[in-house]
């Protein structure tokens, strides 16, 4: 089971390491990741190693417990099926909001 700090990262978002957590602008080239595999295998790392791999190919360590992924996609609903059997593959637990943040000073 992966233990849980409180921090927020996006999925299908492309990172600048010199940035970090701060995604891309979703205008520029690499910003978006369009690839329903890539996103549901870089969201996995993310959630299950604590990395995520920048568009200059450096790899940066995050904390992330919710993961966010924007609904107004084209095909963001089957995405999201894709990475939630993803996580329950590898044995993350997906659970409500209210649970992962009770107990954390928010």
């Amino acid at each position: 089971m992966v233990e849980h700090a409180h921090a927020e990262s996006m999925g299908p978002a492309g990172h600048r390491a010199a940035d970090l957590p701060v995604a891309d602008p979703r205008s520029e080239p690499g910003a978006v990741i369009h690839d329903p595999d890539e996103v549901a295998r870089r969201t996995l790392r993310m959630v299950t190693e604590g990395v995520i791999r920048g568009v200059d190919g450096t790899d940066v360590q995050v904390a992330c417990d919710t993961v966010l992924l924007h609904g107004d996609s084209p095909g963001a609903i089957a995405l999201a099926g894709r990475i939630r059997e993803q996580l329950l593959a590898a044995d993350v637990e997906i659970t409500s909001l209210d649970k992962v943040l009770s107990g954390k000073d928010v």
